[in-house]
């Protein structure tokens, strides 16, 4: 999981997205977000796994919406794994 922006803002005030990708079936998914809040991140994780499952494992960078107590305590709640990629130290990130 991660996210892409701030980009122009859409028409509808959309500046980020959610990029969420499942590494079994590597379906991804784009969620269009107006602000990169950790409250927006978890409601739309909560609904993707109203509909798809609950995963075992989520892996993100150190950015600070997924650092955060709501975030942990989603996953605590869902008895979900948060996996956090190491700091990048100004090296060039690979795709998540």
């Amino acid at each position: 999981m991660d996210l892409v922006g701030p980009l122009p803002k859409s028409a509808r005030g959309h500046e980020h997205i959610l990029v969420i990708a499942d590494y079994a079936t590597r379906y991804p998914e784009a969620v269009p977000l107006r602000k990169a809040t950790a409250k927006n991140i978890a409601q739309e994780l909560f609904l993707l796994s109203s509909r798809v499952g609950i995963p075992a494992e989520i892996l993100t960078d150190q950015g600070t919406p997924f650092m955060s107590r709501l975030m942990t305590e989603l996953c605590r709640l869902l008895q979900v794994k948060q996996l956090h990629l190491p700091p990048a130290n100004g090296r060039a990130r690979g795709a998540l």
